[in-house]
């Protein structure tokens, strides 16, 4: 993983990012990676951060549909923990903004999730299409 993880740090090399990224999503298929606790604990932030900036910074866009996949193939596996915890550690590490805007970014992308679960201990349910217009849109008013 960590030599997969490496070689992502090469965003100029597009086969290979596209390679290993249909690598982790075959693994995921038939292994279940992104459940398997090792891979919770040591890499799942690590790959949805790199991702997340990936899109962010615009450097692979011919990527951007296989990203929305990978990056929502990680969060499925603990919806919750993504929403309330990655992404508004990933928002609030965007340099780029005051808090006021931080705020405002995770407030939008929240919406949606809200919709999806009414009770706290329910399990949050969202399919790709959405989740991926959600977090275009995320990235987007980013960019604004």
């Amino acid at each position: 993983m960590e030599i997969i993880g490496e070689s992502f740090l090469q965003p100029e090399n597009i086969h290979l990012f596209r390679q290993n990224v249909d690598a982790l999503e075959l693994m995921n298929q038939k292994l279940k990676l992104y459940e398997r606790l090792n891979f919770r604990e040591k890499f799942l932030e690590r790959f949805l951060y790199l991702f997340m900036q990936t899109l962010n910074d615009h450097s692979l866009d011919l990527l951007q549909e296989s990203l929305f996949t990978i990056i929502f193939h990680m969060a499925q596996v603990d919806f919750q923990q993504f929403y309330e915890s990655f992404m508004p550690k990933y928002i609030s590490n965007l340099s780029r903004l005051n808090d006021q805007q931080r705020l405002e970014l995770m407030t939008n992308f929240k919406i949606d999730q809200q919709q999806h679960h009414h009770l706290h201990h329910q399990m949050i349910q969202i399919d790709l299409p959405t989740f991926s217009s959600k977090l275009n849109q995320l990235l987007c008013n980013f960019c604004l």
